[in-house]
């Protein structure tokens, strides 16, 4: 717990003839003794990415750290726009040069990944791991009473009431599989989801963040690991179920979840949101009576007829709960959930669509709508297809695929607003440019189209500065670099 207090005597380290960049930190190092200030950029943990810029003149080695927890082809040392290290080992040092001159700058990309960690002397517990940082989960914030220390001489003890060890989460899991059960939340650096590595559905939607994000709140950090083969079985075949469905599913918004809401335009009226029987929620309007509500949001069709409407509901709702649902304000069902099923349990119910209602639209806006009484719960929308998903036009065989090399060898520059890829051959499959800001967040993403080796990019719309461009498909990087626009 005392280590932050003394990082700062170790971002750096010297001798006669060597700087050691230990640390990725926000920092300014003044070398008197060589003449020269050295200014660290970085949104870590949250990024992944550090900026180096040089002001002075000296010869010295500068050694950077490559960490255990990157792994030795994804580490890259960028000098002045060449990159100078494509390849090195975990836990060692690279050189990034010798001799440098006032506004040289150094950019290093460290991609993490998730991994685990055994609990030393008791094999059956792991931490979770995103690069160097310990993910943990809040699991509550009832009966906290004893928990929140004051200033008292033992209040660091905590003495609140105790919950029993089986009511736990806990994984279920060959170890080597955990990590690629690890999904990242859209959006929210260092953010995960793991919907199908929990031994129980409770626990399907905890969210894993950094512990030092964590406060006021009963939390997991170590995870006992259970290898019950029954208990394996039934999670991969809800996993098989999930994927069955994703695949049938052309587009879906979580009600509750402040991203999803915002990427398909919602609106709605006398509506609040919250969480129940562990999955996020919206509903509108009161109890009885009332002005009623809104629920609404815009879906993409992918130009799709022969299509279906799949509402998530809890199965045992009380209060007065009549609806209509409407695809753009025509009613397709009036929907009563109310003493319905009786079941304490959730519910799937799928409604299909007339053709006429979605033929030749690329977008549709569905409602849920009451004119008293209440709109929900509703825990999920999804318009299914209920034909065979269609082929991707750019789609090649899996032979093809298989020779794509594991890395591409691209170089990109920027010619005034438009940012220039070049690759070494032409795809043979089709790709995706994803462009992030330092501090990781997504700020544009273009297809590359199979068959092609160079390509343009229009950023006219970015601000100046520096930007991590990765080449991607199917969630694995193929190449990665740094880039930069305008002056810095």
């Amino acid at each position: 717990m005392e280590n932050p207090a003394k990082y700062n005597q170790f971002i750096y380290t010297k001798d006669e003839s060597s700087l050691y960049v230990n640390l990725f930190a926000a920092s300014l190092l003044n070398w008197k003794a060589k003449g020269v200030t050295i200014k660290q950029e970085t949104a870590f943990p949250k990024g992944e990415s550090s900026k180096f810029t040089i002001t002075g003149s000296g010869s010295f080695d500068m050694k950077i750290r490559h960490p255990y927890w990157v792994k030795e082809d994804a580490f890259k040392v960028i000098v002045n726009g060449d990159t100078v290290v494509k390849k090195s080992d975990p836990s060692s040092y690279v050189s990034a040069g010798k001799s440098w001159k006032s506004g040289d700058v150094i950019e290093v990309l460290y991609p993490m990944y998730t991994h685990t960690e055994d609990l030393p002397g008791v094999s059956d517990y792991v931490a979770l791991m995103h690069g160097p940082i310990v993910l943990s989960a809040k699991t509550g914030t009832a009966n906290l009473n004893g928990l929140v220390a004051d200033d008292g001489r033992w209040s660091h003890i905590a003495s609140g009431a105790l919950e029993s060890l089986d009511q736990a989460p806990m994984l279920a899991s060959k170890k080597e599989d955990i990590p690629s059960k690890v999904e990242s939340v859209k959006g929210e650096p260092m953010h995960f989801k793991a919907p199908y590595l929990f031994a129980n559905k409770k626990d399907a939607n905890l969210l894993l963040e950094p512990f030092y994000e964590v406060h006021d709140a009963r939390y997991m950090m170590y995870w006992m690991v259970l290898t019950d083969p029954s208990i394996l079985e039934r999670l991969k075949k809800e996993q098989e179920e999930a994927l069955a469905l994703d695949e049938k599913t052309v587009d879906k918004v979580a009600p509750g979840e402040q991203q999803p809401e915002a990427d398909h335009k919602m609106k709605i009226e006398n509506s609040t949101s919250g969480t129940a029987n562990g999955e996020f929620y919206r509903d509108a309007g009161k109890c009885s009576g009332g002005d009623g509500g809104l629920i609404s949001y815009e879906f993409e069709t992918n130009s799709e007829d022969s299509l279906s409407l799949m509402v998530r509901y809890w199965g045992n709702e009380g209060c007065t709960r009549v609806f209509d649902i409407n695809i753009d304000d025509e009613k397709l069902v009036t929907e009563t959930i109310s003493n319905r099923w009786k079941k304490d349990e959730f519910v799937n119910v799928t409604y299909p669509i007339p053709d006429n209602m979605v033929k030749g639209k690329k977008i549709v806006r569905i409602s849920f709508t009451a004119s008293s009484g209440m709109v929900g719960g509703i825990y999920s929308v999804r318009l299914l297809r209920n034909k065979p998903k269609p082929e991707v036009k750019d789609t090649i065989p899996m032979a093809v695929a298989a020779r794509m090399p594991a890395h591409l060898d691209l170089k990109a520059r920027v010619m005034g607003d438009e940012l220039q890829i070049a690759s070494g051959t032409a795809l043979s499959q089709g790709l995706t440019a994803r462009i992030y800001a330092m501090n990781g967040r997504l700020v544009k993403s273009v297809a590359l189209p199979a068959g092609q080796s160079s390509f343009g990019i229009g950023i006219a719309g970015f601000g100046n500065g520096t930007y991590i461009l990765k080449i991607q498909r199917d969630g694995y990087s193929y190449a990665s670099t740094i880039f930069r626009k305008g002056r810095l």
